[in-house]
């Protein structure tokens, strides 16, 4: 679904003027401090407003309907129905520094997004790009300089401060406080399937920013443990980071405590260890992102959501919220390497490929007998599925 709206006018002819101008990687305008938006003529603006509230009723009605499901699907359901809904421009911006992407990404408008990427001149970069353009199949590619009025500079509380304005300035320029913007999208019925968590000292602050904006997510601003991404982080500091997720989660006024509550999801981004250890003990360990979403020491307590995490890079991270917001997954690679006998027959990848089989998923599954070493090595030598869609592909290594 998709909808015709003056401001989808306004940046759609902007970026092409762009590319018409001229602009290439190798030829960069000066920075702009200006929004490349214009107000909509009054007529135009009302008819948008009307259009918003035609949509955002039938959302009301839909995500009601969402809450019948089991709770094991609700999170994904809204995510993917916030997606389907968004007016997409079908184009993708190219940006090369911090100020370039926070003046993209405060040009977002509500349901009005495109797809913003991060080229930092590394070999990773331009294969993340051109992936993901192969992926999107946009109509434009452009590259983008400008820059907002405060710098991405200085300490965490002003860092902090740049975000929530580009953020609030991403979820409604009229009104520039994040908070208070959620708050109005939630009294009309459309609930964030979870919160994002992050470090703003942080280089994965890219990715904290886009998701947040692009699935009306609140963000909860934490100091990350110190352990690297390949460290384990010490149960302690796992815990601590637990409760003050716990800590961020209640001061939103949703439900969050128990599977199935308004809130059951938690996006980790943050380069920080992504393994961690049970209290008192060596011999259990367990992943981040499995601790995270428990309740209780060490995790032994009750479940109350799923995580996730994103580490990397500014370039990485933008890249890997961009698949998610835009990128639609149908293509999947199972590599089962465990043998057939119990207990690891209970996680037999043949299984999980019929599953997704099941939801018209197009699916390469590797079991026994082709599943050791030089299976392994033979098939990561070309891409998963179709080239043509590569960023639509996903692994589940089992």
């Amino acid at each position: 679904m998709h909808l015709n709206t003056h401001r989808y006018s306004l940046i759609y002819a902007l970026l092409v003027c762009l590319l018409s101008a001229g602009m290439s990687p190798a030829q960069e305008t000066a920075p702009s401090t200006q929004p490349f938006l214009t107000q909509a003529p009054p007529k135009d603006a009302k008819q948008s407003d009307q259009a918003s509230k035609k949509l955002f009723g039938s959302l009301k009605e839909v995500f009601a309907q969402i809450e019948s499901q089991e709770p094991i699907r609700r999170a994904g359901m809204k995510a993917n129905l916030l997606r389907q809904v968004q007016t997409t421009v079908p184009v993708v911006v190219i940006v090369s520094d911090t100020p370039s992407y926070l003046f993209a990404i405060s040009n977002w408008e509500n349901l009005v997004r495109f797809p913003v990427l991060w080229d930092d001149g590394t070999v990773q970069a331009h294969e993340d790009i051109a992936r993901f353009v192969r992926a999107f199949d946009p109509e434009q590619v452009v590259r983008l300089s400008g820059s907002i009025d405060t710098p991405w500079a200085g300490d965490r509380d002003h860092k902090q401060e740049v975000f929530e304005s580009v953020l609030g300035k991403a979820l409604n320029e009229s009104s520039p406080h994040w908070r208070d913007t959620i708050v109005e999208i939630r009294k009309q019925g459309i609930v964030s399937p979870g919160v994002v968590v992050t470090d703003v000292m942080d280089s994965t602050w890219p990715a904290a920013l886009a998701l947040s904006a692009g699935r009306f997510q609140p963000v909860i601003f934490v100091t990350k443990p110190e352990s690297k991404p390949w460290v384990h982080v010490p149960a302690d500091q796992a815990d601590a980071l637990e409760h003050l997720i716990e800590r961020g989660v209640s001061r939103t006024g949703l439900a969050w405590n128990q599977i199935g509550d308004a809130i059951d999801t938690v996006t980790l981004v943050m380069n920080t260890g992504t393994m961690t250890v049970a209290q008192g003990g060596k011999a259990t360990k367990l992943a981040l992102s499995d601790r995270i979403g428990r309740r209780g020491l060490s995790g032994a307590g009750q479940k109350w959501a799923w995580c996730g995490q994103i580490i990397g890079n500014e370039s990485r991270s933008a890249y890997q919220a961009m698949c998610a917001l835009f990128l639609t997954i149908d293509q999947g690679f199972i590599f089962d390497g465990y043998n057939s006998s119990p207990p690891w027959s209970t996680y037999d990848g043949s299984a999980a490929g019929d599953v997704l089989k099941k939801a018209n998923f197009e699916i390469e599954i590797h079991d026994e007998p082709k599943n050791g070493l030089e299976n392994w090595l033979l098939r990561m030598v070309r891409p998963i599925g179709d080239t043509q869609r590569g960023a639509g592909s996903a692994g589940l290594f089992l």
